[in-house]
């Protein structure tokens, strides 16, 4: 049933473009993490790798000033401050051997750190450009199937088109009937006596006329 169920979830959610979307913004959401992960460890592994560098010139320095003490007190004849110089010198040698043990560990991890950064931000681009595409072409079909749908005579009437064709039944109807309200008016017996005494004015008329021209005697009698 819950397999039913999460199968009937996702055939809808891929109809629907909003929905979609946002699983789109959630996978996103997801890589931009990733990136954000690689990115500290890189910045973290930087930092050490600096801070490591800069070690290692102050160990340098401080070594190279303590051999030159030693060589100062052996020319001097002072071998027990010698000795003490190279003691300090034998474990600033170790501490300086392992910090340079330590470069090629930080630059492997910043190359580590880095890759992956890099393959989540081109992740997240590519992510991005599939979902403005997949979408457009979502929509874009889903408009076509609407439009092309609507010339499908075997397509089931929406209820605009059943309203839409019931009118124009309606009006077919209305127009018969007026035309039918003129029929039987035309044939009734009040407009036979309208029609009869419009005859009646304009003979009446005519008569008029023709008395006037009666009264008129042409220019030569």
């Amino acid at each position: 049933y819950l397999r039913a169920f999460v199968d009937s979830f996702f055939t809808e959610a891929n109809k629907n473009p909003k929905i979609v979307s946002e699983y789109y913004d959630d996978k996103i959401e997801q890589l931009q993490k990733n990136y954000e992960k690689a990115d500290n460890a890189y910045r973290k592994a930087a930092g050490e790798s600096m801070a490591n560098e800069k070690q290692i010139k102050e160990l340098t320095k401080e070594l190279e000033k303590i051999n030159k003490s030693i060589v100062n007190a052996r020319k001097n004849g002072n071998m027990d401050d010698a000795r003490m110089y190279a003691n300090e010198a034998i474990s600033l040698k170790a501490e300086l051997d392992a910090k340079q043990e330590n470069v090629p560990v930080f630059k492997e991890a910043m190359q580590s750190a880095g890759d992956l950064r890099e393959k989540a931000k081109m992740a997240i681009e590519n992510l991005k450009g599939r979902k403005k595409a997949d979408i457009a072409k979502a929509e874009a079909g889903k408009a076509a199937q609407e439009i092309y749908s609507q010339f499908d005579e075997s397509r089931v009437s929406s209820d605009i088109d059943r309203i839409l064709e019931q009118f124009g039944e309606y009006a077919d109807e209305q127009e018969k009937m007026g035309m039918g309200a003129k029929a039987s008016w035309d044939s009734s017996y009040d407009a036979q006596k309208l029609k009869a005494e419009k005859r009646a004015r304009a003979n009446e008329a005519d008569d008029y006329i023709q008395s006037l021209v009666d009264c008129v005697k042409p220019d030569n009698q």
